[in-house]
């Protein structure tokens, strides 16, 4: 089931008609799509396996923002590595033990939420709205600004949940 409904669209712009319904649908598809590009995944919660290249640090940036590890091995190799010794901080891999990442690394994780945390439905929102009023901007009644989709305010209100990287998984 969607995390946002087409129903939670129009009760956010308040003005939408019968007429809009297959913007509404649009809409709601993109602001999933983009809070998603932009939060990394949200609901349900899923796997990520990514590999992920050593640079000899002491960090390995993740896709996406972890909420457990389940493995973590030698990518060439196949070697199982102890998933006890990595830990994660945001969406940076480390060995707990502070020592260097010296070795390309296939990385497992789940990430997402269980209920979608307010400020990303929030963030969806205003992407949602923003998209209708930039398809209506040709409309009579349009005072929209164009030529931007994500809303500065919604990108600071979802700020602790959004991803130093665009997330394509």
């Amino acid at each position: 089931m969607a995390w946002l409904t087409t129903d939670d669209l129009r009760g956010f712009v308040k003005n939408a008609t019968p007429a809009d319904e297959d913007f509404l649908q649009l809409a709601t598809d993109l602001a999933m799509a983009k809070a998603r590009e932009m939060c990394g995944p949200v609901t349900p919660v899923e796997t990520v396996t990514e590999r992920r290249v050593r640079g000899g640090n002491d960090e390995l940036p993740l896709k996406a923002r972890p909420v457990a590890l389940t493995s973590v091995a030698g990518y060439f190799d196949g070697s199982a590595l102890d998933v006890n010794d990595y830990d994660f901080d945001g969406e940076v891999l480390f060995r707990k033990d502070g020592g260097t990442i010296s070795y390309d690394v296939a990385v497992t994780y789940t990430s997402g939420y269980n209920t979608v945390p307010a400020p990303i439905k929030a963030l969806a929102l205003a992407i949602g709205q923003q998209h209708l009023v930039t398809m209506r901007r040709f409309g009579a009644n349009s005072t929209a600004p164009i030529g931007f989709l994500i809303p500065k305010a919604a990108r600071e209100a979802a700020r602790a949940y959004l991803l130093a990287e665009p997330f394509d998984g």
